[in-house]
């Protein structure tokens, strides 16, 4: 090969193009995707953007946030800061683990460790441990819900995470409130960016949007006004989050979320988490899935699973419905779950249900939480949830 110098041309905008359509020809069958140095606007289309070296403090952990937020503006969604520690610096396991929580939010999570600090997690003392664990955990819970969003940023070129403004654009505050997000249009994500005060705690202000009631992820039976900026302490194990009220929020279990390669897994078992208003209501939403590798999504080889309620006075309402992209045959579907274990789990449940049935046959109570095939009710927690016995996709329930 030759070697070619002109001045002011930035030769990554073309290596990261050949890298990228490299896995796309015609003999190619996985898409492409590559992690890569910015190559300048327009160079967006090919790689996740690499952050850059940081020299981590509460400064650079404040702008990362905005920084990731904002770039949608300019149609770049997916980032990949480096989570990591300062080589010269000591050890600041409070800061750490902040920015590990922001990087569990965002597109794209890699945390790095270096010749001066490593990144070893699970040597981590307490309370840091916990509370990283925790936030990748949730991290994983949300593949479905943040996969989906990854489909509806493929067809729109909406990010992930948007700043404030772009759901609110008539509030003030959504545009001074920098260091927030939407994930989604259904939660909103505060991370902390200061240290903590004497009582151990983050003390900050998250601004909750109007016209909407909101439920904070850490306390879903409280629901809080919208339209005001709200007072928070924060622990050391929390990033602030809040669902918008009236809204599902597509999970897998937290016990298969633990587990190595659940990221990859097969969407075989769906939760499906309601936070209901405080007065009747109605919402839908939908799960993507294909098999994350190759282009067969082009040819129709995916599943869309839309899932409504209606509630209505007493009673509610859920329904279930998974199509293809293309007329095939399961069997012959690769990276595609053909069978699924249904959950439904509803928030700030006021009292028990005196019945449930499915395809209107009743179903029995179960004294342990979420028993296949059952429906359980936690008085403590306000919880409802409703396990389904195994469903293939192609039935509706």
């Amino acid at each position: 090969m030759g070697v070619l110098d002109v001045t002011q041309l930035n030769p990554t905008f073309m290596l990261n193009h050949f890298r990228f359509v490299n896995y796309t020809t015609e003999r190619g069958t996985r898409r492409g995707q590559i992690l890569s140095r910015f190559g300048g606007l327009g160079n967006h289309r090919y790689p996740v953007g690499f952050g850059g070296d940081v020299i981590q403090t509460w400064d650079s952990l404040r702008f990362m946030i905005y920084m990731t937020a904002t770039a949608t503006n300019v149609l770049f969604n997916y980032w990949g800061h480096e989570m990591m520690q300062y080589q010269d610096g000591p050890y600041n396991y409070e800061m750490f683990t902040r920015v590990m929580q922001f990087g569990a939010m965002s597109p794209v999570y890699t945390n790095y460790g270096n010749s001066g600090n490593d990144d070893n997690l699970w040597e981590f003392p307490q309370p840091f441990k916990n509370a990283i664990q925790q936030v990748l955990t949730l991290r994983n819970r949300l593949v479905p819900y943040r996969y989906t969003l990854s489909k509806h940023s493929h067809d729109t070129g909406l990010g992930l995470c948007r700043p404030m403004y772009y759901d609110y654009p008539h509030d003030e505050q959504a545009y001074v409130r920098l260091e927030q997000f939407m994930l989604g249009r259904e939660m909103l994500v505060a991370p902390a960016y200061v240290s903590m005060q004497m009582e151990n705690v983050t003390k900050m202000s998250v601004w909750l949007p109007p016209n909407s009631e909101w439920r904070r992820w850490t306390k879903p039976n409280v629901v809080e006004a919208g339209g005001q900026i709200l007072q928070l302490e924060v622990p050391i194990d929390e990033v602030p989050i809040f669902v918008k009220s009236g809204s599902i929020v597509p999970t897998i279990p937290t016990e298969l979320a633990f587990r190595h390669g659940s990221a990859s897994a097969l969407f075989e078992n769906l939760e499906f988490l309601v936070f209901p208003t405080r007065t009747d209501f109605q919402v839908e939403t939908e799960v993507y899935e294909d098999d994350g590798l190759s282009n067969d999504y082009w040819y129709g080889h995916y599943s869309v699973t839309k899932v409504s309620c209606v509630k209505n006075r007493n009673s509610w309402n859920f329904k279930i419905r998974s199509t293809l992209g293309v007329e095939i045959q399961l069997e012959n579907i690769q990276g595609i779950a053909t069978t699924r274990f249904y959950t439904v789990r509803i928030v700030d449940f006021e009292s028990d249900p005196t019945r449930v049935e499915v395809d209107g046959v009743k179903i029995e109570r179960s004294d342990a939480t979420c028993q296949r095939g059952k429906w359980s009710y936690d008085k403590t927690s306000k919880e409802l949830c409703i396990s389904l016995d195994p469903v293939a996709i192609s039935k509706d329930v």
